[in-house]
């Protein structure tokens, strides 16, 4: 029995100070965000989301308001999935996984002495709502 002044270590710290934890945070909820996409999700696209799969259809080095990414990710997406709702969404799911793993990869960079931030890093960019909403 530890004495009662010494401070107790939380049981999550020794998960989140392992190396691949922020991996395991980035896919988990990419998992979520494509299960809930091409199971659940009963959403029509907005007017943007329409607009990004009409450019697909027709690939192009630029568009009047964007760079040709987002149409060429549209692009390959509904190639691989189909012309769905899902298949259009999915990568900006994918997008905010990549985000995350960059948030952890800064975290890491700029806290080299302490392991479990950069999983925490992940869970709390993954818990902004701006980036939780746009993700699906």
């Amino acid at each position: 029995m530890p004495p009662p002044h010494a401070a107790r270590r939380p049981w999550w710290l020794a998960l989140a100070e392992r190396p691949e934890a922020p991996w395991a945070v980035a896919v988990a909820l990419l998992a979520l965000r494509a299960a809930w996409l091409f199971l659940f999700s009963d959403l029509t696209l907005s007017e943007d989301e329409a607009h990004y799969w009409a450019w697909s259809l027709h690939p192009d080095w630029a568009y009047y308001t964007k760079p040709p990414g987002v149409a060429w990710l549209v692009r390959a997406s509904t190639r691989a999935f189909g012309h769905t709702e899902a298949a259009v969404r999915l990568p900006a799911a994918v997008s905010i996984a990549v985000a995350t793993l960059g948030a952890a990869a800064a975290a890491r960079w700029t806290f080299p002495d302490r392991p479990a931030l950069p999983a925490v890093a992940a869970l709390l960019f993954a818990c902004v709502p701006a980036f939780a909403v746009t993700s699906v």
